[in-house]
């Protein structure tokens, strides 16, 4: 027991660290009326400044420039378009939390806490499977005193996801534990996050895990051993995926992927299609997609309520225009300028930029503040 607490970091477990490594988990729920998308962001402010660690604040350039772009034109909207201001308030709030958090969070003990989510998360997946197995079916795992929407505990699916709403952010959150393992050469943990990742069905997750080890191969750090250890890895994944039936139903999913119909992967360049071409410099005068394609009555597009699923590229490009696009790109590019060990998991955000709603929000935050801390990681041991 002493040796699993000590290879997987356990040990080494700070608030607002913890907190922080559970916000992904606990954003698909409610307290009370209350969305904890939001409300974490509020907590782990608080925290810091309960800690009197305000002052380690620090400005990420790129970033700076992408908030103030983003401001100057949200006044503009503000003054064509019906805007949300809630959502205006929260979207402060994330920009805000990038820059507080980001020099406050220790990376060891985020690696302890991220460990400790991502054993939750299994159990929970494993917890779901034997229900599976067992011919019934399943919907995210629901934590007493917190709330859950009623569309998510109602829906019923042969889809596992854990405590997560849905298997992409199981997925989204994985990634993340999965990178250090591959850095930290942990290989029996990363193949168990495989594995993990592998039974959520998620086509995304089974293309990231094996993009992630691919990568990891040809890293600054990678030695003939490691990269022999990977490769082992990655074709034992591949086997167990291929030749046992509880991965059958991603590998089916796979196959079935139609790309020309995937909401997915194709609504957000068919909105694109019908910008103006005047509108391709700052983007559409529109608050969001949903009021964007309303107006100008765009065909072929699926609904969610009040809502139009945009991947994350095609939506800057709607929303801001190439000029937001180009600052949105910037803050990548300079992370992966402090240290390009950080490569394997771009190649990952980029991935989901053409599938996932990733958005400027709550998961944009979530991994800048990731990508950030342990870019200040590399250059400190860097310069020992």
């Amino acid at each position: 027991m002493k040796s699993i607490l000590d290879y997987l970091c356990l040990r080494d477990v700070g608030v607002l660290e913890l907190v922080f490594a559970l916000t992904p988990m606990l954003s698909g729920f409610g307290l009370g009326g209350l969305p904890l998308s939001l409300l974490m962001w509020g907590v782990l402010l608080f925290i810091v400044a309960l800690q009197g660690r305000l002052n380690r604040a620090k400005v990420f350039k790129p970033l700076l420039y992408f908030v103030l772009y983003w401001f100057i034109h949200t006044v503009v909207i503000m003054v064509v378009d019906d805007v949300n201001f809630n959502g205006i308030i929260a979207q402060i709030i994330y920009f805000m939390s990038v820059f507080v958090l980001y020099p406050n969070l220790d990376i060891q003990k985020m690696r302890g806490s991220f460990n400790w989510v991502a054993i939750i998360a299994i159990v929970g997946l494993l917890y779901q499977w034997a229900d599976l197995v067992r011919g019934g079916y399943v919907h995210p795992l629901s934590i007493p005193g917190l709330t859950m929407s009623e569309g998510r505990l109602l829906s019923e699916s042969i889809r596992p996801s854990s405590f997560f709403m849905e298997p992409a952010a199981y997925v989204e959150f994985m990634i993340l534990p999965l990178f250090w393992s591959l850095l930290d050469k942990k290989r029996i943990w990363t193949f168990l996050i495989i594995l993990s990742i592998f039974l959520t069905t998620s086509t995304t997750g089974i293309l990231l895990s094996f993009i992630m080890l691919g990568m990891s191969m040809f890293g600054q750090r990678a030695k003939i051993q490691s990269i022999f250890v990977v490769l082992l890895i990655g074709v034992t994944a591949f086997y167990s995926l291929t030749h046992f039936s509880a991965f059958s139903a991603g590998i089916e999913k796979i196959q079935n992927t139609d790309t020309e119909t995937n909401v997915r992967l194709t609504q957000g360049i068919k909105v694109v299609r019908t910008m103006d071409s005047a509108d391709f410099l700052f983007g559409v005068l529109y608050d969001n997609a949903f009021n964007y394609c309303k107006s100008r009555q765009v065909s072929d597009i699926e609904y969610y309520g009040k809502n139009v699923f945009m991947p994350t590229f095609w939506e800057v490009i709607l929303l801001y225009g190439f000029v937001g696009l180009i600052l949105y790109l910037r803050i990548y590019v300079k992370i992966f300028k402090m240290n390009k060990e950080l490569f394997p998991f771009l190649i990952c955000v980029f991935a989901t930029w053409f599938s996932g709603g990733y958005g400027i929000q709550n998961s944009f935050a979530f991994s800048t503040i990731f990508l950030l801390v342990t870019a200040e990681m590399f250059k400190k041991e860097n310069k020992l």
